[in-house]
């Protein structure tokens, strides 16, 4: 019965494939007819007038013509095919579910799966079908009205730009500029809201896979974006569009006083913008360019100067980047308001406080899905640990600030911040994992996991690390409760102090990745309430065979820190 029942399904699939053999022999019909038009116009060109090549060309043209709606037939099919093939592959997996229940001695539970899975299945794959195509179709019309939007946006800032011009100029009223300030209004708003509409939809036909998750994160971000500088637009009063434009315009001649090569230049373009920068801030991204294009200079003359007062005026303009960071609500700045602060901190011999800064960063980029400026960070963070033996010996023999500077690595992190497109940075690579540590209060551990097993490892790592962990878990931390990070040797420690128990884990390699594992371990183990009333209770009796032979914490560690694909 199910044979047969499946039998018009089976021969649905056949002819889909003997269709798709049709499309390619019609597809070979139809180049040998574009091929005949060619050698057609060849002969007329050489051969006959005029009138001869014009009729040669409407011909060309109209097989053309016919071959693009072909194509676009051909395409539609394939769509059609490719969701089929897709619904093809989910019942392959279903079937492998019931196959795993069949083994497992399930069979009623095996059968009824398998049963689900070929049930209404001709329906099901006519619906596969019928959506890719109509993905297919939606996604060609959104190219098409993004393409249309274009041309409109463009409109929009040359008549914007030209508004612009009317306001600055003197003889326009101020009746007229409060007319004209309206205008660039509603246009300002309309091009946004056509943006936002394009990214919405985008996001709404893009499927949420893995290859697509940086592409949705930049589309989310940039909607965010759109949203709070449309509502900055819309809390703008029209007689603050004087000043805005205003500071537009001074700006933008800084930026080209800037690019000048000659010195004298670039002392008039700070000039100009330390003094957008002391004004009211009416868009708050114009303060921002400003900021940084004037901490730009600024670092170029601490860098030649190693002047002392040209330091305090950044770390001043720095702080009110902070400032308009919090206030707008900028997670994206404040991250990198912080990072760059934490480079500052280096300068000033604050190493502790360039870490701190440095892991507050790296969390509220983390936190606010801005997974690659995290990862930036992170090995920013890493870089600083691998030369903290540098950074002590400057800090001690009390070097100079040019030595400093040159140490630190502040106008790169300017220059990478002021970028208008982000780096695409690589995948983060996963560590090498050495060994997981849960310490009492005493410094002892009271549980540990080796996933390097050499002998060398027992006999001498050991100590040196519970050492270590015990000399850093005495210096007063920066921030309570949060992942500290230090090295030893070659090694990479990961610290947390939850009372009443402190968690270390050691690594080789970058710490991205771990720092996130490390922080899915502490989590899970503290959702457990058995597994972390064994812990508390390890405080007081001491007996480490218990949470040793705990099933449940093996679990979370093969899990969190992949231990199959370790021993593999």
């Amino acid at each position: 019965g199910t044979m047969s029942g499946l039998s018009p399904h089976i021969y649905k699939v056949s002819a889909a494939f003997r269709l798709y053999v049709g499309v390619i022999k019609q597809s070979k019909v139809a180049m040998a007819g574009m091929s005949k038009s060619a050698k057609v116009l060849r002969i007329a060109l050489i051969s006959t007038g005029i009138g001869a090549i014009v009729v040669a060309l409407g011909t060309l043209v109209a097989m053309l013509s016919q071959s693009s709606k072909f194509t676009d037939w051909f395409a539609e099919k394939m769509a059609y095919l490719g969701g089929i093939f897709d619904y093809i592959l989910t019942v392959l997996g279903t079937l492998g579910d019931a196959l795993v229940l069949f083994f497992q001695g399930k069979w009623s539970e095996a059968a009824d799966v398998a049963a689900g899975a070929f049930e209404n299945m001709g329906e099901k794959m006519d619906n596969a079908g019928d959506a890719a195509v109509r993905l297919r179709n939606n996604l060609i019309k959104l190219e098409d009205q993004i393409r249309a939007n274009a041309s409109i946006q463009a409109a929009y800032s040359g008549a914007i730009e030209q508004y612009k011009k009317l306001i600055q100029d003197e003889n326009t009223s101020n009746s007229e500029r409060l007319k004209i300030a309206k205008k660039i209004k509603e246009m300002q708003l309309a091009s946004i809201d056509l943006r936002m509409k394009e990214i919405s939809r985008t996001l709404e036909l893009t499927e949420k896979t893995k290859e697509n998750a940086d592409k949705i994160s930049d589309l989310s971000v940039e909607h965010q974006g759109l949203q709070w500088q449309m509502q900055s637009i819309i809390d703008t009063p029209l007689s603050a569009y004087f000043k805005e434009i205003n500071q537009q315009y001074k700006v933008s001649r800084a930026l080209l006083l800037k690019e000048s090569s000659r010195s004298r230049n670039w002392i008039k373009a700070a000039e100009i913008l330390e003094e957008v920068v002391q004004e009211e801030v009416i868009d708050y991204l114009i303060t921002v360019d400003a900021m940084f294009l004037l901490f730009e200079l600024l670092t170029i003359e601490l860098r030649q100067s190693a002047d002392s007062t040209v330091l305090s005026e950044i770390n001043k303009i720095a702080k009110k980047l902070t400032k308009i960071a919090k206030e707008q609500s900028s997670y994206w700045l404040l991250a990198e308001t912080y990072w760059l602060q934490g480079e500052l901190a280096l300068v000033n011999s604050d190493v502790q406080e360039a870490r701190r800064l440095f892991s507050q960063a790296q969390s509220i980029a983390e936190e606010k899905g801005f997974e690659r400026l995290a990862m930036k960070i992170s090995k920013e963070h890493d870089d600083l640990m691998d030369e903290l033996n540098h950074w002590e010996d400057l800090i001690e023999r009390k070097a100079s600030l040019e030595e400093k500077i040159k140490a630190a690595k502040l106008d790169e992190v300017v220059k990478e911040i002021k970028k208008q497109e982000r780096v695409i940075y690589h995948e983060a690579e996963e560590e090498e994992p050495i060994m997981l540590l849960l310490l009492l209060k005493s410094g002892l551990p009271a549980y540990s996991k080796q996933f390097c097993v050499s002998p060398k490892m027992n006999e001498i790592l050991i100590a040196g690390f519970l050492s270590a962990i015990n000399k850093f878990a005495r210096e007063a931390f920066s921030v309570k409760g949060s992942i500290e990070r230090f090295k030893h040797e070659e090694f990479t420690m990961l610290y947390r102090n939850i009372e009443p128990i402190s968690f270390c884990y050691v690594f080789k390699g970058q710490s991205y990745l771990a720092t996130k594992k490390f922080d899915e371990f502490i989590k899970l183990t503290q959702k457990s309430e058995k597994l972390w009333s064994i812990l508390e209770s390890l405080v007081h009796t001491g007996d480490r065979d218990i949470i040793e032979q705990d099933e449940e914490l093996q679990q979370i560690i093969n899990h969190t820190f992949r231990v199959d694909k370790l021993q593999n």
